[in-house]
């Protein structure tokens, strides 16, 4: 064991430490050092967490010997020791506040470390020379708000907005372009080897080469267990979002922080790298902002030693870095609720409602793109009695549509539902203190509308979408034959203009269709006229389907509106046949009748089907045709008009229509000839009245 780590191990112990260092480390050339000194921090990082933190405490507790202190491995040292630290932090020169004097006060500005005057001077003056903010930064907890929020000017991002605060997306990757807000986007990331030169791209006023993995894989003893929390952590926002990740396991090395420079089998768009910053606390890391995307972590802040909860310490300070580094900005009030909150929090893992509502918003959800038809997201079959539920979906703005496909064997009831997700909660930009915001609410921002269409993808079967803001709309449908089906979900109104994003869990149910009850039809309709005295038969077709008759199928009828109704037994004439009669009736009676059929699963069926409420009605008297005529022969009708009249004169001829004063095409029967009032193109009648 190297003599530095020995000598922690007895400070542990609380022996003296005279124990010389078993290698010269002075006589080394610089790749022997690095290499000592990750073989030492491999070895440290792979005893017990009691050894550790024992360790850490009697170097951060400030009284071990100057003399030991100087045999102690340089980076244990500076991580550990409060002298190092506080060097680190509060010396060299303050920074000029007449720099920065418009976005911060200067009693603020002085009470802050001399490095982070530094830093905010730099950042300030960096986003100004290149004129758009460049990247964010993450902070430890315990960093006073107004300090954050003096960076958060610096940086530009304290965009305006009520809400999750999106700032710019990616279009163009090293996989292609990717155009339009709210479309699915793939990114590659990769992990830069040791030594790649990390600029002063955001102003903090530090560079150097990428120390991570010597860093991450001395905390974790190899790369396999650190690099699979940079993998899970793109997963995750993968699986929430329209953004996919693809590990490029290339990356040559060259310099950080290039715009676009992302390319297959070289490097990737997203390139992970740490060097030291200003130590403890602070400030944790930070990330460019597309088309940039590099993350940069701070190699000399303990922060991350501690690896509790599956290192949720680090998992969440990367996936708060690449919210940034996919274009989101801070979210306010930092009440530990939102992963885009401008400080690390453990008291949740991962993306939250509102980081995944920005994410989606830039990228749509993590089904896009199935706007269409013809790329609808495929849930596969469904037998009878099988159901699914798909979450955390969106429509993400008005000309966003939701198509899935799923498959039925046989004739089913398909069952939609669409239930809108969110919550009511304090979010806004990032303030001086960052303990406010105004309410936002998720849960009905816009109101979606659900529908069943057919094998075709256009013809609706059934659709819903009555029940309004925030309200489950269910829409249910009979698919009649084998196939696949559609399910689309879309906006009908917005409740606001300002990013209206609606999330939804859909819902999809496949079940037996309603039972086949029995139909009842008239085949020459029902009679209207009934001659006085004379029983009228009227024809009815009973079809039980799959079910059977019970009893005698009746006809139920009445004289008077609002008498008791009698009834009178169909004649059956064999298979689904019967005749109804209705008895002989005098003049006065005005009789209401409905034919009726008990089925032995759905009980009683009617025609109409909702009778008694509605009925079928005639009248009792004999028809006497006065006069018939369809003018095919001249009658003796005498055609006259006013004298002041001058055209549109009666005319009986075939009718020849000029389509321009609403002239009759034929005659009203079809026979060819009738009377019409002028029979000339563009005649109508002027000056008087015409008669016939």
């Amino acid at each position: 064991m190297v003599g530095g780590i020995a000598l922690a191990l007895m400070l542990a112990a609380g022996q003296a430490g005279d124990v010389a260092p078993a290698l010269d480390v002075a006589s080394m050339t610089p790749a022997q050092r690095d290499a000592l000194a990750r073989i030492e921090k491999q070895t440290f990082f792979a005893l017990p967490e009691e050894n550790r933190r024992l360790i850490i405490g009697r170097i951060g507790s400030g009284d071990v010997p100057a003399e030991t202190l100087a045999n102690l491995p340089d980076w244990m040292v500076e991580q550990f020791s409060p002298e190092a630290q506080d060097e680190r932090m509060h010396g060299g020169e303050p920074g000029d506040y007449t720099l920065v004097a418009d976005i911060i006060d200067r009693e603020t500005f002085e009470a802050m470390p001399n490095a982070h005057q530094r830093m905010l001077v730099g950042v300030y003056q960096k986003r100004l020379e290149v004129g758009h903010p460049l990247g964010a930064l993450c902070f430890a907890p315990g960093t006073p708000p107004e300090v954050v929020e003096a960076f958060s000017i610096a940086t530009g991002t304290n965009g305006a907005g009520p809400d999750f605060e999106p700032g710019t997306r990616w279009s163009n990757t090293a996989s292609g372009s990717f155009p339009g807000a709210g479309n699915p986007v793939v990114l590659t990331w990769s992990i830069v080897p040791d030594g790649t030169f990390v600029p002063n791209a955001v102003g903090l006023g530090y560079s150097g080469p990428s120390t991570l993995r010597a860093f991450l894989t001395g905390i974790y003893g190899n790369q396999q267990t650190w690099i699979q929390i940079y993998d899970d952590m793109f997963a995750r926002w993968a699986e929430l979002g329209g953004l996919s990740y693809v590990y490029e396991p290339n990356d040559d090395g060259s310099n950080l922080n290039v715009s676009g420079n992302g390319q297959i089998g070289v490097r990737g768009d997203l390139r992970m790298a740490g060097i030291p910053l200003d130590g403890n606390s602070g400030v944790l890391a930070y990330n460019n902002f597309p088309a940039d995307g590099d993350m940069v972590i701070d190699t000399g802040d303990s922060f991350y030693t501690n690896t509790a909860n599956n290192s949720l310490r680090l998992r969440n300070v990367i996936a708060h870095e690449h919210g940034h580094g996919q274009g989101l900005f801070h979210v306010c009030p930092a009440n530990q609720t939102k992963l885009m909150e401008p400080f690390i929090s453990t008291a949740y893992n991962g993306p939250q409602l509102d980081d995944i509502l920005a994410t989606q918003w830039h990228y749509g959800d993590n089904d896009e793109n199935n706007d269409t038809a013809g790329t609808a997201t495929n849930l596969g079959p469904l037998s009878l009695g099988q159901s699914l539920t798909r979450p955390m979906l969106s429509i993400d703005r008005a000309s966003d549509v939701d198509f899935y496909t799923i498959q039925v064997g046989q004739a089913a009831q398909i069952t939609a539902t669409m239930t809108p997700t969110g919550a009511a909660y304090a979010a806004g930009t990032q303030t001086s203190q960052c303990n406010s915001g105004p309410t936002f609410s998720t849960l009905d921002r816009a109101n979606l509308e659900i529908a069943i269409l057919a094998s075709n993808g256009t013809t609706v079967i059934a659709n819903a979408a009555a029940a309004g803001l925030g309200a489950v709309d269910t829409a249910i449908g009979e698919a009649l034959t084998p196939g696949t089906y559609y399910v689309r979900i879309r906006q009908t109104s917005q409740a606001t203009s300002d990013r209206p994003i609606q999330a939804y869990t859909l819902g999809i149910a496949v079940d037996p269709p309603p039972f086949p009850g029995i139909i009842i039809s008239l085949p020459s309709g029902a009679p209207t006229q009934l001659d006085p005295g004379q029983a009228e038969a009227f024809s009815v077709t009973i079809d039980p389907r799959q079910e059977s008759i019970v009893g005698t199928p009746q006809l139920l009828y009445r004289t008077a509106s609002g008498q008791a109704f009698a009834s009178i037994n169909l004649s059956s004439n064999g298979g689904t046949s019967y005749t109804a009669t209705i008895p002989g009736l005098d003049c006065a009676a005005e009789p209401e009748f409905y034919v009726a059929a008990t089925g032995s699963v759905t009980g009683l069926n009617t025609s109409p089907t909702n009778a008694p409420a509605e009925v079928y009605s005639a009248i009792v008297g004999t028809i006497t045709t006065v006069l018939s005529d369809n003018f095919q022969t001249n009658m003796g009708w005498i055609a006259t008009a006013d004298a002041t009249t001058t055209t549109g004169f009666w005319d009986r001829e075939v009718p020849n229509p000029s389509f321009t004063r609403g002239e009759p095409t034929v005659d009203a029967d079809g026979s060819g000839i009738c009377y019409v009032s002028g029979n000339t193109l563009n005649e109508d009648i002027d000056g008087g009245a015409v008669y016939l």
